[in-house]
């Protein structure tokens, strides 16, 4: 029995918050995990495919356009990578279980695209924001950026003592510690 969550997911297109769509994506997860299991790097004996074909089969339900989806993005993200061969034996295996031939090839230039979008750097963030704030405010402003900083909760920065950890009194840099006096003032004598 499958469990459909009513969460809507981030990774969903905009539209596709309902159940049945919910359930596709499930169900493609589903057809993904058993053809990637039943796909090996040498070729099946005819009994192992009748297997694999007849369990893909009976986990699709019918729903050629999902076996066609996961044969597509199989073959379009495969395409130079090292395990090429074993993803081609995945789509050739929803194929022979019933995938609609029409819908393959448009699910293939899906995967190629997801697949060139997964090689694209990371988005590093606002840095083409910093320049043009610095730019807008001119040749003297500073490039680093400004920000507030809460007061020192680090012994190092603590100048009334070095062993004394600052965390306890909440003193900011450069100022002393309440209630205890400077080691300079104190001639280096402790309390």
């Amino acid at each position: 029995m499958l469990a459909i969550s009513a969460q809507v997911s981030d990774t969903m297109p905009m539209g596709d918050h309902r159940p049945a769509a919910e359930a596709d994506r499930i169900l493609v997860a589903q057809l993904t995990g058993e053809a990637r299991h039943h796909a090996k790097w040498r070729p099946l004996t005819a009994e192992v495919e009748a297997a694999a074909l007849a369990e893909l089969r009976a986990l699709a339900a019918g729903r050629a356009d999902l076996l066609a989806e996961v044969a597509g993005i199989f073959e379009g993200t495969s395409e130079g990578e090292l395990d090429e061969p074993l993803a081609r034996s995945a789509a050739h295996l929803c194929r022979k279980a019933g995938a609609d031939p029409e819908a393959i090839p448009a699910w293939i230039e899906e995967g190629r695209r997801r697949s060139a979008n997964a090689r694209r750097p990371p988005f590093s963030g606002g840095g083409g924001l910093t320049t043009v704030v610095i730019a807008a405010a001119g040749p003297s402003a500073s490039w680093r950026p400004t920000r507030s900083r809460p007061a020192s909760r680090s012994w190092r920065n603590c100048r009334a003592t070095r062993r004394a950890r600052c965390s306890t009194t909440n003193c900011a840099p450069g100022t002393e510690m309440p209630g205890r006096p400077d080691r300079a003032q104190n001639g280096g004598s402790s309390e």
